[in-house]
């Protein structure tokens, strides 16, 4: 598995996909190897039912419960996270690490992102994913951030 680290700051094109930005270059990638302490986990995650959502919002809320489901009694309460990062995410959609008018303060102690399989962008970070998942009953961030052509839906 491999994860990646773009710049602090991300454009997004208009969502309606007629005029995409370029994709971010990663600034760097780290592979990271396999932990015998997590492999169990892996298997979970592996065989789990996840299902492409082509835009349709039934299917993504399938797979954030099923996201959720395994991974949720692994992860620390609400409260401890709010007291690691102080709010749910960095930013809308995860573009300004710095923040933005809707989310302020948040520390983040890694920027990892994951490249996503359907599109050619990264996923939200890593820590915000979690943090997400932890404080909000139903986003799991498992969208693409960028969303700004077709293949991103």
């Amino acid at each position: 598995m491999r994860v990646i680290y773009l710049a602090k700051k991300l454009e997004q094109g208009p969502d309606n996909g007629s005029r995409p930005v370029k994709v971010a270059v990663p600034v760097r990638s780290v592979e990271l190897l396999p932990v015998a302490r997590y492999l169990a986990l892996e298997q979970q995650l592996t065989a789990s039912a996840f299902q492409h959502p082509k835009g349709d919002y039934t299917i993504e809320k399938k797979n954030n419960n099923e996201l959720r489901r395994v991974l949720l009694p692994l992860l620390v309460d609400k409260q401890t996270a709010l007291a690691i990062a102080e709010t749910q995410r960095c930013s809308c959609h995860c573009l300004n690490e710095e923040g933005d008018a809707d989310y302020q303060n948040y520390k983040l102690v890694d920027n990892a992102r994951f490249q996503l399989h359907n599109c050619p962008h990264a996923s939200y970070h890593l820590q915000c994913i979690v943090t997400s998942m932890i404080t909000n009953n139903s986003d799991c961030l498992t969208y693409c951030p960028i969303m700004d052509s077709p293949q991103c839906r």
